[in-house]
């Protein structure tokens, strides 16, 4: 399954306005997306502030990272073909192909909303929201057997359905690696 990313924050608006009006309507915007998603989600209820959002969020790329590595050592086993429930089929083929050597920890560093969007496809609603999360990565280089370091940043897509029961908790639509340093 693939998802459809409205507004990718990592891309340019392409309605001409001040950066001040924007930066006004996405604030508004992203909170009733957290609003709306704070309703929608199993204990929910304990999310009180963005800090909240933010650790639920990097918990659940963590949970995202260890099905990726499980997967990839179980042989014949493809990192894509696991629960939809949690990454998109794009998330997973862009995550699973940076793995750098074995052993791949990873490390969050800190997360932070930057957009929240309501969107729409295959007929049906979806909240994403959009991070900003810092990881240091460390791993056993395979040839050389040393352990390496790096620490990146990259924009990651959550998002639940609109409609129907609640929900578990967020999927992982998509991963923008390496994201450009914020101005």
């Amino acid at each position: 399954e693939r998802s459809v990313i409205h507004e990718p924050a990592w891309q340019k608006p392409t309605v001409p306005m001040p950066a001040s009006i924007m930066n006004l309507a996405n604030m508004f915007e992203t909170y009733f997306v957290l609003k709306e998603a704070r309703g929608r989600l199993l204990g929910g209820s304990s999310l009180d502030a963005a800090q909240d959002f933010n650790q639920r969020f990097m918990t659940r790329f963590l949970a995202f990272h260890q099905e990726v590595l499980s997967s990839s050592k179980r042989q014949g086993s493809e990192p894509w073909q696991r629960r939809l429930e949690m990454a998109s089929y794009g998330a997973r083929m862009a995550w699973s192909q940076e793995k750098p050597g074995s052993q791949w920890e990873l490390l969050p560093h800190y997360c932070q909303v930057v957009q929240g969007r309501r969107a729409e496809y295959e007929g049906r609603g979806f909240l994403q929201v959009t991070t900003r999360m810092a990881l240091e990565e460390r791993w056993v280089a395979s040839k050389t057997k040393t352990e390496e370091l790096r620490v990146r940043e990259h924009f990651v897509v959550f998002e639940l359905p609109r409609e129907g029961a609640i929900v578990q908790d967020f999927r992982i639509a998509a991963i923008e690696l390496d994201a450009a340093p914020a101005k």
